[in-house]
């Protein structure tokens, strides 16, 4: 077993216990270091922030951490296997950002106000 799969046995996984098995096997395919994943997971929980900046107009009466929490409920696998897919790389949040929006439309979060792409 090589030593980068091996460190990820060390790391706190974070968010949603049915989020782990998906976080783990793109870390373990990527074979993503236990500092790589928890610079996703940093990483992860940064573009959720930014994306409650630009949150579509029917989320915008939750506060921030209802919004934190909705968005770690439903979309956090999504957000930390877009930063592993960029390495972790803090420089390419947006990209991050751009898959938790796509990912909120996609689980249609959205439908009951009407709003589509925002």
């Amino acid at each position: 077993m090589p030593n980068e799969i091996r460190d990820l046995a060390t790391v706190k996984l974070q968010g949603p216990g049915r989020h782990h098995p998906a976080i783990l096997q793109a870390a373990t395919e990527r074979q993503a270091g236990a500092r790589t994943l928890e610079a996703a997971f940093d990483l992860a929980k940064h573009a959720i922030t930014l994306s409650w900046a630009s949150a579509p107009y029917c989320l915008r009466n939750q506060t921030f951490m209802q919004y934190q929490d909705l968005l770690e409920t439903l979309v956090f696998a999504d957000a930390v296997l877009a930063a592993l897919a960029v390495g972790a790389d803090f420089d390419r949040i947006g990209a991050v950002v751009e898959i938790i929006r796509a990912a909120l439309r996609k689980d249609h979060v959205c439908e009951y106000c009407g709003l589509v792409g925002w």
